[in-house]
């Protein structure tokens, strides 16, 4: 529904039975969605390299009508001049730091000889990509480790036999 998003129309709204969403008549492609338990959230619609994107400014009342209009402004200011959204620089994550949480929070507790598995992964896995951010790992990498193992294990069986 397409109204006057202000203080008292905010205020007046009543959750449904299903969600609702209220477009601001001042301020086009802004909006607010409000739940089934009343759960009231500001956004804003627009196109982002050809795509259409619904970008959550924050909830009512933590975010004020004014705060969330301006930042709905930045955004369509931000599309307006082809520039991106959002910078995500994100933290790389490296292959031994998610070892170091596999084995701290479920090796530990249902693996006996975790120590031994700690052991022959830290040699093949994370000797060979422990220091690579782990999202940049390819299913060929991942071949070439297994491939490595393999052959180290037919060597083994060699020697043994």
């Amino acid at each position: 529904m397409r109204c006057l998003l202000n203080e008292k129309k905010i205020s007046s709204i009543k959750a449904l039975d299903k969600r609702q969403e209220f477009w601001d008549s001042a301020l086009p492609s802004f909006g607010m969605r409000v739940t089934k338990s009343g759960q009231k959230t500001f956004f804003v619609m627009c196109r982002d390299n050809g795509k259409q994107r619904r970008i959550t400014l924050g909830r009512y009342p933590i975010i004020s009508l004014a705060d969330a209009r301006e930042e709905a402004r930045a955004k369509l200011r931000l599309v307006s001049l082809g520039l991106p959204l959002e910078d995500k620089e994100e933290k790389a994550i490296s292959v031994e730091q998610v070892f170091n949480s596999f084995i701290e929070i479920y090796a530990k507790k249902k693996n006996k000889d975790w120590k031994g598995s700690d052991a022959r992964l830290r040699g093949t896995l994370i000797k060979e990509y422990g220091f690579i951010d782990i999202r940049k790992i390819t299913r060929k990498d991942i071949i070439s480790l297994l491939d490595g193992i393999v052959s180290y294990a037919r060597k083994w069986c060699m020697r043994v036999f």
